[in-house]
């Protein structure tokens, strides 16, 4: 999570959205998404406060 939030990853694109974030933790995506849900939720919330960015799934929502 940090090194995606600073612009330093080592094991993804950089982009700010969970499949880079279960890159860079090392887990498949779908765990993240079921298993570690709680940890997904944090990094939007920090995206949103740190990088005043809207994260990607939600710029989808219509």
């Amino acid at each position: 999570m940090e090194r995606l939030l600073t612009g330093k990853p080592t094991a993804s694109d950089g982009s700010l959205t969970a499949v880079a974030l279960a890159a860079e933790a090392g887990v498949h995506r779908m765990a993240l998404m079921k298993r570690h849900a709680d940890l997904k939720n944090t990094f939007y919330e920090r995206v949103r406060t740190e990088t005043a960015q809207v994260p990607e799934s939600e710029k989808k929502l219509p």
